[in-house]
């Protein structure tokens, strides 16, 4: 039992990737929250959770976490590819949070579409590394990048931590962050990037929608 939290120890074969348990322990190893399983054959499996206990009548403002950064702060517009709904509302809400935009879609095609149907072209994108259709998220960055003519800065997002997945993510020069992190972490890097990289020239930006290659419709 203690294997099947360990990355690709369950077959795959049933539709998921081998991930699921995995990102379960990293959450809760970020949370300081332990997860066990006990199970006896022929009866079930439990899982469980231990969180430390509540006090009621205790009330709880939502307040936007802040951080300190040193140099500019991104204001611009990301571009958020997930195909996990919860996943890409909670990124959506967490950038607006800190006033960026987002434009979220489940897809490159989709994407796509909503760059054209917006006439607005992103400074930066976030990419899941497993998404649904042909091409995964390595692919996905760089026909964007070749379809808007300038080498977007990019992150890819993965709960897959095997060697060969974070080589070929860091072959094309992309920024990675494992699955589940944090958002200042996400903040952090989407600033650095963004100091680092050079900006596009804005007129051929504003024709990027124009542009846009069919092929990464399909």
């Amino acid at each position: 039992m203690p294997h099947i939290f360990e990355e690709y120890y369950c077959d795959a074969e049933r539709g998921g990737f081998g991930l699921g348990l995995a990102i379960v322990k990293r959450l809760g190893e970020i949370l300081d929250h332990r997860v066990d399983v006990r199970s006896t054959p022929g009866k079930g499996t439990a899982f469980s959770i231990e969180v430390p206990r509540g006090r009621a009548h205790i009330g709880v403002s939502e307040s936007v976490p802040t951080s300190d950064f040193d140099g500019e702060i991104f204001h611009g517009t990301v571009l958020v590819i997930e195909d996990e709904s919860s996943v890409r509302t909670a990124l959506n809400r967490m950038l607006n949070s800190r006033g960026i935009g987002v434009i979220a879609a489940a897809t490159m095609s989709d994407a796509v579409a909503l760059m054209k149907q917006r006439g607005m072209c992103p400074d930066l994108v976030l990419c899941d590394y497993n998404l649904p259709g042909p091409m995964n998220g390595v692919e996905s960055i760089k026909s964007l990048r070749a379809a808007l003519t300038w080498n977007l800065p990019a992150i890819v997002m993965t709960g897959d931590t095997r060697s060969k997945t974070m080589e070929a993510i860091a072959s094309y020069g992309l920024s990675v962050l494992v699955k589940p992190f944090l958002g200042d972490e996400l903040i952090q890097l989407i600033n650095r990037l963004y100091r680092s990289s050079e900006s596009p020239d804005r007129d051929r930006s504003a024709r990027l929608v124009g542009l846009m290659d069919e092929r990464l419709l399909r």
